[in-house]
């Protein structure tokens, strides 16, 4: 006798005037660990219309703010996405500027770090090398503090209080998920 399985039913975790986002698994309940991932829909006249999905809420969010590019669909949504980006504690300025980032300046040293080879070999060992991201986010201050040149003028106080800027834990945290989870080579 063939066994049954019985399907996850989606989970609502967010409800707006146009807009609900559920928590969906393609697994059999059956299947424990089967992954997760977060879908929003557009409500138009009792339908549903997928507009986006991501693994995580705040992957989500930046799926959604990418919407912007077509006014028509946004403008139906934005008050939406509004509410659930408060309701996850998204930063404004990080999903609209820089996804997935604190600010322009811990973006662009994380590009930096993974376009140069050499770099981005460096950091890698040393994120393998690491007790925790702490301990790899005060490394990488350091040594960037050690490497900066010391320079006259108005360069000497700009370039300074931008690497101050810079999240270091947060890209520190990206090099050692890269590693844990398989995103590296």
């Amino acid at each position: 006798m063939a066994k049954e399985f019985h399907m996850t039913k989606p989970a609502k975790t967010f409800s707006g005037d146009n807009m609900d986002i559920y928590i969906q698994c393609d697994y059999p309940v059956e299947c424990f660990g089967a992954p997760n991932y977060y879908v929003a829909y557009l409500i138009r006249e009792d339908k549903e219309i997928a507009l986006g999905a991501g693994d995580t809420e705040k992957e989500l969010l930046i799926e959604l703010y990418a919407w912007r590019a077509n006014p028509a669909v946004y403008d139906l949504i934005k008050d939406d996405v509004e509410r659930f980006r408060q309701q996850i504690g998204g930063d404004p300025v990080q999903y609209a500027i820089y996804p997935g980032w604190a600010n322009f300046e811990t973006w662009a040293v994380g590009l930096w770090m993974d376009n140069d080879p050499p770099t981005y070999e460096y950091w890698i060992d040393a994120a393998r090398e690491a007790n925790d991201a702490s301990a790899l986010a005060e490394r990488m201050r350091n040594e960037s503090d050690d490497m900066m040149p010391k320079l006259q003028e108005i360069w000497g106080d700009a370039l300074p209080s931008t690497l101050q800027a810079v999240d270091w834990l947060e890209i520190a945290k990206y090099r050692i998920d890269g590693i844990t989870y398989g995103g590296v080579d």
